[in-house]
Parts: structure tokens; sequence; C-alpha cells
């Protein structure tokens, strides 16, 4: 007859209910902590370089280069601030992220014009605001009569689907000069890439609304350049397609 080693199995009863205890899973019980949004910042308004006007702050850093001041209003709700400026000629585009004042500069060639904005941004919030976007100039030495500034379109706006009336489509654009002499303006439209040769009656016009005879269902391209009789600037080619 064989016998019965009672601490075997009690030291297995006590093992095998300590094992299951420990499966139990007490953190998964716990609710999960949700972070709010905080309120979003305000608009920045501009100060200075002022829009539309020749840049004449700062200071000469070279024969080519001018450092720029910039200033603008402080925001609330707002971390810090992003300062975006584009040479509107070459479409190169200058950063500076991060910025805790309402003032910075920025090294720029001279010459050229530019549009600048401000971007407040928040480390509680995943929102946004940005200004107002202004254009200035920045002088060149010597320089007595500046480009105008690269026109802007009204209408159609790039990437625009339209709808034809009667076949035809309205273009409208803005164009301003720093030195506000008045404008001419010619205009380059074709299905190509904008840089075909312009009709005559498109050019040295002086309004800068036109209406264009359309195909349906055809991508165009436009572009415009301004004159103020002794110095030009263009615009990048716009894209629209018509139904």
């Amino acid at each position: 007859m064989k016998t019965i080693n009672t601490p075997f199995w009690i030291g297995l009863f006590f093992l095998f209910s300590c094992s299951n205890e420990e499966w139990i899973p007490q953190e998964e019980s716990e609710t999960p902590i949700v972070q709010e949004e905080g309120p979003a910042p305000t608009t920045p308004i501009l100060i200075s370089p002022t829009d539309q006007q020749t840049c004449e702050e700062g200071e000469d850093v070279s024969s080519n280069f001018r450092k720029i001041d910039f200033a603008w209003q402080a925001t609330e709700n707002t971390t810090a601030y992003d300062l975006k400026v584009v040479n509107l000629n070459t479409e190169k585009e200058h950063y500076k992220t991060n910025i805790t004042s309402t003032s910075d500069y920025l090294i720029l060639d001279k010459n050229y014009p530019y549009s600048w904005q401000i971007i407040s941004r928040s480390m509680t919030s995943t929102v946004s605001a940005s200004s107002a976007l202004w254009r200035f100039y920045v002088p060149g030495d010597g320089i007595v009569n500046h480009a105008p500034f690269p026109a802007i379109a009204v209408k159609p706006t790039s990437g625009a689907l339209v709808i034809p009336d009667n076949g035809k489509v309205t273009l409208q654009w803005e164009g301003t000069d720093p030195d506000e002499d008045a404008l001419t303006f010619t205009l380059y439209f074709d299905t190509v890439d904008g840089f075909q040769n312009p009709q005559q009656q498109h050019i040295d016009l002086q309004v800068s609304t036109i209406e264009v005879n359309v195909l349906p269902e055809t991508v165009y391209y436009w572009r415009i350049k301004s004159s103020d009789g002794a110095n030009s600037s263009f615009t990048v080619p716009f894209v629209f397609q018509t139904q």
C-alpha cells in the first residue's frame, strides 16, 4: 500500500494558488489620461517692413546683401513665432522658427521684391495662426527706379476648376509698384506652359482684367508681365482647368 506525501501536495496547492493570483492585470483597469487641447493662438499683426514699400530699414552688410529687421505685435496663447520670407522673383524661401520675441532679422539679397508673414504657434494647441502677407522691396545701391512687384492673380486662382461663360473666362490680377509708377501689363496665355509668345492684343495692357476665349475640359496657363516703362517683373505661371 502506497502512502501519500502530505507536504508535497500542500506545497503544490500553494504553488498554483499563488501563480493564479499573479496573472490578474491590475494596471489595465486604470482609465487613460487624455490631455485637453489648449486655446489656439490669435492672428499676428505685422508692423514692419510696411506693405508695398521700399524697405530702407536695417543696414548694409555688403554690396549685395542687406540686413532687414522685422517686427510684429504679440499674440495671445502663443509659445513661439515662425518668420517666413519669400523672394518673389526667384521663389527662394527664408525661414526662422521658434522665435520667442516679436522681432527678428534676416540677411537678404538687394534689389529684389519679397513677401513676409508671421505664424504664431502654441505648445498646447495643434492649431496655428498666420498673419496677412505683406510685400516689400530691398533696394540696391544707387537704384533710383525699382521694378514693379510681381502681379497677384485675383481670379481664377491657380489650380481652380472654372466654368466658362459662353466660351469665355475672365482673368483678373493686381499689380503694384514700390515707386507708385503707372504700370502696363502683358498677358501670356496658352495651353503649354505660360511661356509662349503673347498675342498682340495682350501686350501693353492698361487694364488688369480681360476676357479670354477657352475650350471645355482644357488646362490653361497664364502669367503677367508688369512694366513701369523702365523695369519689368514677371509672375510665375498660374494654371486653371475649364469644365
